[in-house]
């Protein structure tokens, strides 16, 4: 009886052994298949995560690419403003440049129109010396003729000696 209940005992205790060992197997399955799946979804985030290091790295170069363009464009920048500035002076002395030379052709200009006025004045005052010295040319031959036709009667003479001052005689008479 007592090896009976061993049996029994022994038969109970493989059973439950054996529920034990497949539930544990069974566990096992399911623990393999979720190792399987966290393995398969590690593996995808791995690959993710390597393809964001690389998205990263190649974010970080171009940044650093783009810091080299604007630092290379601030310097070309620099450069332009300080040309620019160097126009801008070299305008602004043209523009000087060019007033002064503006008021020396004025003054110039209102110096000769000046010397102009002056010769015109001067010009007209000797055209009417001139004008005056012919009217006294012309009176003086008026009066040599006047003297000359009175004398001719009282002096005969002496009229030849001066005629030929006041009387020209032209080659061809």
């Amino acid at each position: 009886m007592e090896l009976a209940k061993l049996q029994q005992n022994t038969i109970l205790q493989n059973e439950e052994f054996a529920k034990k060992e497949s539930t544990l197997q069974f566990q096992i399955t399911n623990l393999q298949s979720e190792k399987q799946a966290l393995d398969g979804k590690l593996t995808e985030q791995n690959r993710q995560l390597n393809q964001e290091k690389s998205n990263l790295n190649n974010l970080q170069d171009k940044l650093v690419q783009t810091e080299t363009i604007v630092q290379e464009l601030k310097s070309q920048q620099n450069q332009l403003k300080n040309q620019l500035n160097q126009f801008q002076i070299g305008y602004k002395q043209i523009e000087e440049e060019n007033l002064k030379l503006e008021m020396i052709a004025e003054a110039y200009y209102q110096s000769s129109q000046n010397e102009l006025v002056n010769l015109q004045q001067g010009n007209s005052q000797f055209k009417n010396q001139l004008i005056q010295i012919v009217e006294e040319k012309l009176k003086l031959e008026m009066i040599a003729e006047t003297y000359y036709q009175s004398s001719q009667n009282d002096l005969p003479c002496i009229l030849p000696k001066f005629s030929r001052f006041f009387f020209p005689k032209n080659k061809n008479s």
